[in-house]
């Protein structure tokens, strides 16, 4: 049996015991979240905040956002010349060529060969393409509608001439009657 169970031990002495003890405790506490709030403020500082001061005057502040903005531009600028015009030559991108080429051709044409040689300073090219054909009248079609479209110019029919079964060394079924075509044309490449 302890002497405090007894109750033998002065009512002051219990008194200042239990003080000493909360004294510590609370001491203790306060300790551990002042330790707490100095590793959290020195982590912010050192990993979060990366130098970016609240003093941080208000010209800084502008021409950092003016070096994003621009930065942004050049890349929207790019992005501009790679899928739809070049900013600096004017001239069509790729992409709108074999859009236009696709639309053109109907399902009887096909190409198996694109050849462009391209002048950027005149902004002319000239544009080959080889392929194939069900038929003449297809061909014909073809030529007709690549001369109605003003980016391709002088449509030029090289030759056509029957595909014999020899040469069909595709492996898949193939009409009848198939004509190897070449098409030349001029190519004008500046926006219009």
């Amino acid at each position: 049996m302890a002497l405090r169970d007894i109750n033998l031990l002065p009512d002051s002495f219990v008194l200042r015991r239990k003080s000493f003890r909360h004294g510590v405790l609370w001491a203790t506490a306060t300790l551990l979240c002042l330790v707490l709030v100095t590793v959290g403020g020195v982590f912010y500082v050192r990993n979060v905040d990366k130098g970016q001061r609240p003093g941080q005057s208000i010209t800084d502040v502008r021409r950092e956002y003016a070096g994003t903005m621009a930065a942004i531009e050049d890349m929207r600028s790019q992005l501009n010349a790679l899928f739809f015009v070049d900013s600096v030559t004017g001239t069509r991108a790729y992409s709108d060529l074999m859009v236009k080429l696709s639309e053109i051709m109907g399902a009887g044409i096909w190409a198996t060969e694109l050849t462009l040689e391209q002048d950027p300073t005149a902004g002319t090219g000239v544009l080959s393409v080889n392929g194939f054909a069900i038929s003449n009248a297809e061909l014909s079609s073809f030529l007709n509608e690549l001369d109605s479209e003003p980016m391709f110019q002088n449509a030029v029919l090289e030759f056509s001439r029957p595909v014999s079964s020899a040469d069909k060394q595709y492996g898949v079924p193939l009409p009848e009657q198939l004509f190897s075509y070449q098409v030349e044309c001029e190519l004008v490449l500046n926006e219009a």
